[in-house]
């Protein structure tokens, strides 16, 4: 029988709870780490160890050769940039690891979910970690109404503490603030999940709990581009079974919250703050400029880049990562070349695209678009390497796995 139409393997072990808290850590924590302790690699540690108790050894196996090319690449890619390298050569560790980060993130999962027929497990963990993430920004919220300080005020303190930016800022004559995680590039994918899940699978009350959690989230990213790929995994979740009259409830429900929403007078300031003229220049002008100074730099070395950590002295985002910039697609053609540029979507691209072999042509436009949205996702920001951005891609990898998701037949439910 077609792996793909396995039943799903329904019991937890220890390695599964392992393992589930290995991404609620990757999702919840910016840096896997609190009070100095790296709770990342202490989780992934301990799940690879548990492969190995149990005779398990073929993840860590296969996920190894998985990692083979990538790193060779990072490598080769390493060792070109030492040689022409201008500037501070510590970025090149520094960039080759966050690629490093994201490919063994997405192989780790992708892996286990094949070997132990758990592509349901990690799906619902993801979704679950990011209810989880909606939680804390709403006490992020209430906290701050509470104390009676800005919400920014609260979320510089946890950048301090956690020793890594998040994205913020505070709107006039309201306690609804911007506050964006890198893990929420995961919520549209996410969304489309949930939906499917509740067309194909049917409805609990806690999904749609969790749903509604999570748009709130999605909504208070305060980013535009995040907007757009929530409502399009919607559209396409709703468009896939159009035929379904759960399909006309789903777009009835939300219709009335979103209308019930702009009733509120924090909602739609800040709608209107995030659509305020100024802001969007500002923010318009500033990948202008980047778009600017990185378009030069590739046209002086454009087929093998300027080298990995490669940065623009005179034009750096963050202190942190000076290789770090909003344009990231750009940033990467800088840096790696077109050459380089192109191996490395391909090694992104190739396992979606094998992934999703089989899928009806409807589910396969779709799957294929919002994995394209995706990869643009940074052309705005440098979200696209990271141990998260790994999450959201193995993300893709299970949808496209599910026998539910795949056929709509009910022998598979």
């Amino acid at each position: 029988m077609n792996q793909n139409f396995i039943i799903e393997d329904k019991t937890v072990t220890i390695t599964d709870s392992v393992l589930k808290f290995f991404i609620f850590v990757t999702v919840l924590l910016p840096t896997g780490s609190i009070f100095g302790v790296n709770l990342k690699m202490l989780s992934l540690g301990a799940f690879l160890l548990l492969l190995i108790l149990v005779k398990k050894n073929i993840v860590i196996l296969k996920t190894v050769f998985s990692l083979v090319p990538v790193a060779l690449f990072l490598l080769a890619a390493s060792l070109y940039s030492f040689i022409i390298y201008k500037y501070d050569s510590s970025y090149i560790f520094f960039q080759a690891k966050d690629i490093f980060v994201f490919f063994l993130m997405f192989y780790i999962l992708m892996q286990y979910a094949r070997f132990e027929n758990k592509y349901q497990y990690i799906a619902d963990t993801i979704v679950k970690s990011l209810y989880y993430v909606g939680l804390i920004k709403i006490i992020i919220l209430l906290y701050s109404f509470y104390i009676g300080v800005p919400v920014s005020f609260v979320i510089l303190n946890i950048s301090d503490f956690l020793n890594v930016p998040i994205m913020t800022y505070d709107i006039e004559d309201t306690y609804i603030s911007r506050i964006n995680f890198t893990s929420d590039l995961i919520i549209p994918i996410s969304i489309f999940y949930l939906l499917m899940k509740f067309y194909r699978r049917g409805h609990s009350k806690i999904d749609t709990f969790m749903l509604i959690i999570i748009l709130f989230s999605a909504f208070i990213t305060m980013s535009r581009f995040q907007w757009a790929f929530t409502l399009v995994a919607i559209i396409f979740a709703i468009l896939l079974n159009i035929s379904n009259k759960k399909s006309f409830i789903t777009l009835l429900f939300l219709t009335s919250l979103a209308f019930l929403s702009l009733t509120f007078q924090s909602v739609q300031e800040a709608l209107l703050a995030r659509f305020d003229e100024k802001l969007v220049s500002a923010s318009d002008l500033e990948r202008i400029i980047q778009r600017q100074g990185i378009e030069q730099a590739i046209s002086e070395a454009p087929l093998f880049g300027n080298g990995i950590g490669y940065y623009i002295p005179n034009l750096i985002r963050s202190d942190l990562a000076k290789y770090s910039y909003e344009l990231q697609l750009h940033a990467l053609i800088m840096q790696l070349g077109f050459f380089g540029f192109i191996i490395i979507l391909l090694m992104i691209l190739i396992p979606l695209i094998k992934s999703a072999n089989g899928l009806s042509l409807n589910m396969f436009i779709c799957y294929s678009g919002l994995v394209v949205i995706w990869i643009s996702s940074s052309l705005f920001n440098p979200m696209l390497f990271s141990s998260s951005a790994g999450v959201a891609m193995a993300l893709f990898y299970m949808i496209s796995k599910l026998p539910w998701l795949r056929h709509h037949s009910s022998k598979y439910i």
